[in-house]
């Protein structure tokens, strides 16, 4: 299974940035579909089901529950690359900040090794744009309040990509 631990917004946010990203913001690539945005915290890999499981009972037992994580979504970027265009928190909170670097020391304690570069919270807009898009129209200001930590599996379809939750962790 090819695993990742993330944040995801809720419909109304998702919405909200990709009315952004249509009339302010078009690029060329393959748009990532409004149900696929999240905030990856935590990229696992291909993960048996082994582990898996031992990361589930991980975070069940030390992971705390975002409690109304905010984070104001407000810088677009572009990765040549990655050859992808995001939108970013231009501060991340700390409480963000805290929760990505948490998220690496739990799958690390269930054997799962991850990715060393640091973490930096986005949402990706497009894949494969292959040349800097212009400027956008505006500056966005999108504000998330998340409220759980899902752990996600990607499924390689015909149609593209799809996520699947796995479990999810929250405040309530």
């Amino acid at each position: 299974m090819r695993l990742f631990l993330a944040l995801t917004p809720d419909a109304e946010a998702a919405l909200a940035i990709d009315n952004w990203r249509l009339q302010h913001w078009p690029t060329t690539g393959r748009e990532v579909p409004i149900q696929n945005f999240h905030v990856t915290l935590c990229f696992l890999g291909d993960v048996d089901e082994r582990r898996a499981e031992r990361l589930v009972l991980t975070l069940d037992e030390f992971v705390e529950r975002p409690r109304g994580l905010e984070v104001e979504f407000d810088k677009p970027g572009y990765h040549p690359g990655s050859t992808v265009t995001w939108l970013a928190p231009a501060e991340p909170p700390a409480a963000l900040m805290l929760l990505g670097k948490r998220m690496r020391t739990l799958a690390n304690r269930a054997g799962i090794r991850v990715d060393k570069r640091p973490f930096r919270p986005h949402i990706t807009l497009a894949r494969r744009v292959d040349h800097p898009p212009p400027p956008p129209l505006s500056t966005p200001r999108v504000r998330i309040r998340f409220d759980r930590i899902d752990l996600m599996e990607s499924v390689r379809e015909r149609s593209g990509v799809r996520y699947r939750e796995c479990a999810s962790w929250s405040a309530n």
